[in-house]
């Protein structure tokens, strides 16, 4: 009776043990790990966002002396879908660096502030604000619906709060409580984002992606795993003029889902952009405002900290 005793004793044990250790992955376990389509909560631990992104990077990027006196730039691009062109407006893109320091601080706080607006009216207007330190790391970002509402994640004048999504409209108003992280990358950020890139052949990334809507939803979309290559370097023609670029592809699994060229040249402005839908961009010129020209501008792109401040 005792040798039986111990032996049931050690049964249980080692069923303990088998049961509180890693398992073997089994293969459909090791085929949601390399599914493109996996949600970005499930690999939130092991692959934040940004960490990942961040070893893409190019650091101090925002710091050339190319930005000495330029206080924003202005670029403006032919819109067409399908092949043909969208005439009812361009799509012009902003970037403009911002001191947030209150007045009479001696230290000054840079940020970099970005807006895209859509030459397609479906599509909503986008703005953030990025740190100006080491890297372009997104701290705020929000998305104009025109007429239907807003989406905002953290606040335009702090960098509190980056993972709240608030949305305002007639229909729908408050907080989206649906988890995400203080790192999250949303795919429109990666028109800004990726122009600091080091730009190295044959490098890519995966890490979870947001994707954003036409239309401004109650709850936000889960995330997807994308990847972000950089492919070789392509030299492309628009209106006569030749541009030295880098093709960056955005991929889900296999499918190239958007691809971007950036000039090889600082400070890497985006040339053209293609989205899977035959949605395209091509740039028309670029225009650059002195700092002393920036306290004239009649209306501020910004709805936040740009009309606030009066920078």
């Amino acid at each position: 009776m005792n040798y039986i005793s111990i032996l049931k004793c050690f049964i249980i044990l080692t069923l303990i043990y088998t049961c509180q250790s890693n398992p073997k992955a089994s293969d459909s376990d090791q085929n949601l790990n390399t599914n493109p389509e996996v949600l970005a909560s499930n690999q939130a631990e092991a692959f934040p966002a940004w960490d990942s992104l961040q070893r893409m990077l190019m650091p101090h990027w925002g710091k050339s002396a190319f930005w000495n006196n330029k206080s924003e730039e202005c670029a403006y691009y032919e819109s067409r879908f399908n092949g043909e062109e969208m005439v009812q407006f361009e799509s012009i893109s902003t970037v403009r660096k911002v001191n947030l320091s209150p007045p009479g601080s001696d230290v000054p706080s840079w940020v970099w502030f970005y807006r895209l607006s859509p030459a397609d009216s479906t599509w909503p207007v986008q703005e953030g604000r990025f740190e100006a330190g080491t890297y372009l790391k997104p701290t705020y970002w929000s998305r104009d619906y025109r007429r239907v509402g807003v989406e905002q994640y953290g606040q335009a004048a702090s960098s509190s709060a980056y993972a709240l999504r608030t949305i305002r409209g007639p229909e729908i108003d408050g907080a989206d409580s649906s988890a995400r992280s203080e790192s999250a990358i949303m795919a429109d950020q990666l028109h800004f984002l990726l122009r600091s890139l080091s730009f190295t052949e044959g490098r890519s990334v995966s890490l979870p992606i947001y994707p954003h809507t036409r239309r401004l939803q109650a709850t936000m979309p889960p995330a997807l795993t994308l990847s972000i290559v950089v492919e070789e370097p392509q030299n492309i023609t628009f209106l006569e003029e030749d541009y030295s670029t880098w093709l960056i592809t955005l991929r889900l699994g296999q499918q190239v889902i958007e691809r971007y060229w950036f000039a090889r040249s600082y400070p890497n402005t985006l040339i053209r952009w293609e989205s899977m839908s035959g949605e395209k961009r091509m740039l028309k010129y670029v225009r650059y405002i002195d700092e002393s020209e920036t306290q004239e501008t009649e209306q501020p792109f910004f709805t936040g900290p740009w009309s606030s401040t009066g920078q």
